[in-house]
């Protein structure tokens, strides 16, 4: 082990090094606190309350010196890690009631600002702008998943959704057939999905895969932030079934 870090008191679930400041990262634990530290600087911590056990935590890759918490009482909170005074972090820039129980997935939009996207212990995927501070909700769905445990973007495809859960599916979501969506986030949404094909790298048949093929394949492709409630913004997709039903036959089990 290179180093080993004991600041926090309870279990900690989640760990993320900053997205440009390679030494610098969040941790979030059980304890209801997030630290923010250099890694060779271990002792100078930066500390931030939240309302409840800390589930996930992200670095705002579009604006570097914020960051997200979602907690197990359902909400997300943003932060400023600037926002700090001899070592207590200040409160957050907003909270978002996003969902009745623990927010366990939470991603952002690669390309789109301000597109946030949580999944939650009740069973649903919600859509949010964020855009200027002020959340809305866009879109809610059940992806059929159980409670939702995983919600990533595709980085090749960025409009479509990986959701899994306890249910131990995997489904993928293609957001660009939600009118929602669309109407939302407009043609950022339209360039985001216009990327450049690239060949399948890791898609394999199981019973005629070698893992260490596969895995040569992808090491080969690798190198070449006052509360706002939100529930009830925004639509749901139980009703607009008639405008969605392309956007469920895009639902794919994996």
């Amino acid at each position: 082990c290179v180093q080993s870090y004991t600041h926090h008191t309870g279990k900690v679930q989640a760990v993320q090094w900053h997205p440009s400041e390679a030494s610098v990262m969040l941790t979030g634990a059980y304890d209801r606190r997030v630290a923010a530290f250099d890694s060779r600087a271990p002792t100078a911590v930066s500390w931030w309350n939240t309302d409840a056990d800390v589930e996930s935590i992200m670095w705002d890759i579009h604006s570097p010196s914020h960051f997200y918490v979602a907690t197990e009482s359902g909400a997300v909170r943003y932060y400023d890690v600037r926002n700090v005074s001899q070592g207590a972090g200040a409160d957050p820039v907003y909270t978002l009631v996003a969902h009745a129980e623990a927010v366990s997935a939470m991603d952002q939009h690669p390309h789109v600002r301000g597109l946030l996207v949580t999944g939650s212990a009740d069973e649903t995927v919600k859509v949010w702008d964020v855009r200027d501070g002020r959340p809305s909700m866009v879109v809610s769905r059940n992806p059929d998943v159980g409670g939702v445990f995983a919600a990533r973007f595709c980085p090749d495809e960025p409009m479509l959704l990986a959701v899994a859960g306890s249910g131990g599916e995997t489904r993928i979501w293609d957001m660009n057939t939600n009118p929602h969506v669309r109407s939302v986030f407009g043609g950022a949404a339209a360039a985001a999905s216009a990327v450049q094909e690239k060949p399948l790298v890791g898609v394999v048949d199981e019973e005629e895969a070698d893992a260490d093929d596969t895995r040569e394949a992808v090491l080969a492709e690798m190198h070449g932030g006052e509360a706002v409630d939100a529930i009830g913004q925004g639509s749901s997709d139980d009703d607009d079934d008639d405008d969605d039903e392309d956007e469920d036959a895009a639902m794919e089990s994996d």
